[in-house]
């Protein structure tokens, strides 16, 4: 038995199990980070009766899952999120919406939360990406 044979499987899995961690670690971070772009949105206001809101999110997450590039994903995703957010601000001034100083504070504190785990999210995915890419040459 080789040093090589008692140390390469330890510190690279084999491609099947690999490839099928990888897709659950990525649709996991793909729901979290969906999960708190939902939640910045609610905490901002968002009114829920929108109904174009919500049939053009729905438009854009099924061409999600449609692309298996993850490039285009993420500009995809970019697109939805500033939509979101354009859609907000406009439906905000458009009913009129104004809180008390105390409430926005909570949500402004609110906001900063969620974007702080967002970002940690995005970090994370990418450094999971970056190890990936760095296996997959190992494997390969």
């Amino acid at each position: 038995v080789a040093l090589q044979q008692l140390v390469e499987p330890t510190i690279v899995p084999p491609p099947p199990i690999y490839w099928y961690l990888r897709g659950i670690t990525t649709r996991k971070v793909e729901m979290m980070i969906n999960d708190l772009l939902d939640e910045a949105i609610r905490i901002k206001g968002v009114s829920a009766t929108e109904s174009n809101i919500h049939q053009e999110l729905s438009s854009i997450e099924l061409k999600l899952d449609e692309i298996t590039d993850d490039k285009e994903r993420w500009v995809l995703r970019r697109r939805k999120a500033r939509r979101t957010i354009f859609l907000s601000k406009n439906s905000q001034r458009w009913h009129g919406k104004m809180s008390s100083p105390k409430v926005a504070k909570e949500n402004k504190h609110q906001i900063r939360e969620t974007e702080h785990l967002l970002k940690l999210l995005m970090s994370s995915f990418s450094v999971n990406q970056r190890l990936t890419k760095n296996t997959c040459h190992l494997i390969s």
